[in-house]
């Protein structure tokens, strides 16, 4: 099968000071045996050297807004200007490492059901078959087995219908899932890949505790319940015990969040890390 068995989509990056890398991932995404029709890059915080290459390098650039950086209007602001019924949001520092990654993501009939809003794919290299696919719906999509735009193709139907929520500041491609799964019974497609790499230096605890804490004011209130709680209490006293001063923090950490939800939601801005 050639590239045109395959339906159109455009591929959407977000960057932000985000070379060599995204050099790389463009480069890969336009080596797929299915390549995006167009590639839209919105841009933040790079130098105008660098703002120069992008434009090269894509069809089209677009410069973030003069204000505070927000995940979910970047998204939106790219699906707004796509002229495909695809969306394939992909961060700068997802690199697709076989040339039929997309060719493989297209293969698995279910993706074109209506009840499926796209799929999911997840960068697991000790996958040994390659890729290894499930459907995610309400009955399993969790905070910690969920929904991840880093790399994710979506019907852009449902990104016009219901855009990604700005107040939400972290984990807003988890809470745009919930809101399709949990509410409308939808599901997507899961695929575990071994050829694909998550190269993202920012990764840090913030992240992490900030994504839990989004997570359980919009997409899984169940997080502040008492047997969350009691989760986070036991890895916090197994982190001490194993004298893991990180984990320990990290644990204690997202256990004072959730229990401060229980009282007060809590407001923070959108960011890289």
């Amino acid at each position: 099968m050639n590239s045109l068995s395959y339906p159109e989509y455009s591929a959407i990056i977000r960057t932000s000071a985000s070379f060599p890398i995204v050099v790389d991932v463009i480069k890969a995404l336009k080596g797929q045996s299915c390549p995006p029709k167009e590639i839209i890059i919105v841009d933040s915080k790079s130098t105008e050297e660098d703002r120069l290459k992008l434009g090269q390098m894509s069809d089209q650039l677009i410069i973030y807004p003069d204000e505070d950086f927000n995940f979910s209007k970047a998204i939106n602001i790219g699906v707004e200007r796509a002229k495909t019924d695809l969306v394939l949001i992909i961060s700068s520092h997802v690199l697709m490492q076989d040339d039929r990654v997309m060719e493989q993501c297209f293969s698995y009939e279910d993706i074109w059901s209506e009840s499926c809003i796209g799929a999911c794919l997840y960068p697991s290299p000790s996958i040994a078959e390659g890729y290894k696919f499930r459907i995610m719906d309400r009955t399993n999509h969790s905070p910690y087995d969920g929904f991840s735009n880093s790399c994710a193709i979506i019907k852009k139907v449902y990104i016009d219908q219901r855009p990604f929520r700005e107040e939400v500041f972290s984990a807003e491609d988890q809470e745009w899932a919930a809101y399709y799964l949990q509410r409308l019974n939808k599901c997507f497609i899961g695929i575990s890949c071994s050829k694909l790499l998550y190269l993202n230096s920012r990764v840090n605890d913030i992240k992490k505790i900030n994504e839990i804490t989004s997570m359980a004011m919009y997409s899984f209130p169940e997080l502040i319940k008492f047997k969350s709680l009691c989760k986070y209490f036991r890895l916090t006293i197994q982190s001490i015990r194993a004298g893991e001063r990180r984990k320990f923090l990290l644990n204690f950490r997202i256990l004072c969040e959730l229990i401060m939800l229980r009282f007060r939601k809590i407001k923070r801005n959108s960011t890289y890390y």
